[in-house]
């Protein structure tokens, strides 16, 4: 009995190696292919490479967009001594792997299945999409990991009722959003998943996800508002959003 079990726990690990070495080798063997950022990247890149030369906020005016990524990749530039693309390509391929293993831990949690579980990252890790995010150098991948893992909190957070699983999901949704505008759209999701729990849960500690949903909300409150503090180009992110909205809505 004892055999199998570590038998079991040697093929899980051996899968997850598996589906993390090809969440890697994927967007590396396409980048070597066709070394090649798209549009946005080329523009990402261009940005990063003139804050590291002159020390200034990537955005000038009255518009800016989600920085989170550029400033990750700036700060693998500064500490790896590495050009803007290979920053891009090192930050994106990393998210890439975070969003493959979350995609499988969310199946997991919900199917208690490792095979199922096992296949779903597997395709995750195969989508041609989310590769071509990679190595086109955008921001959508990175965006895709806070959000996918901020669900993978959300989903702990229902098995065990922890506060600090609420709560890391209200910061890594808080980051997604500073990736991408839909970002908020975590907002939406765990008040609707708090709402709903409270008026199905007839137990006499129901009220506990009302206080899940105040716990998200300052979560990812105080995350934007935080490194906005700490950083010029989230506060000018921030400053542009009646802009944006007034555009756009």
């Amino acid at each position: 009995m004892r055999y199998k079990l570590q038998l079991q726990r040697y093929r899980h690990a051996a899968a997850l190696l598996a589906v993390m070495a090809l969440a890697i080798a994927m967007p590396l063997l396409r980048y070597s292919l066709e070394p090649v950022f798209q549009r946005d990247g080329t523009l990402y890149a261009n940005m990063i490479q003139s804050q590291l030369d002159t020390g200034k906020s990537f955005y000038e005016g009255d518009f800016a967009k989600p920085p989170l990524f550029m400033l990750l990749a700036a700060g693998v530039c500064r500490a790896g001594g590495i050009s803007p693309a290979a920053g891009m390509l090192t930050v994106n391929i990393f998210c890439h792997v975070c969003w493959v293993l979350a995609i499988g831990f969310i199946t997991w949690r919900i199917f208690r299945s490792g095979e199922t579980a096992f296949f779903c990252a597997l395709c995750a890790a195969l989508l041609p999409s989310a590769i071509d995010y990679v190595c086109g150098g955008l921001r959508e991948i990175s965006f895709l990991a806070f959000f996918t893992v901020s669900i993978a909190a959300l989903v702990e957070y229902h098995q065990k009722k922890k506060n600090y699983l609420i709560a890391l999901s209200g910061i890594l949704a808080a980051l997604a959003f500073l990736c991408r505008f839909e970002g908020v759209i975590m907002l939406i999701f765990a008040g609707y998943y708090c709402l709903v729990m409270l008026v199905t849960d007839h137990g006499s500690r129901r009220w506990k996800y009302f206080t899940a949903g105040v716990v998200f909300v300052v979560a990812f409150a105080a995350t934007v508002a935080i490194l906005s503090a700490v950083s010029p180009e989230v506060m000018n992110f921030i400053k542009t959003l009646p802009y944006f909205f007034k555009r756009n809505v």
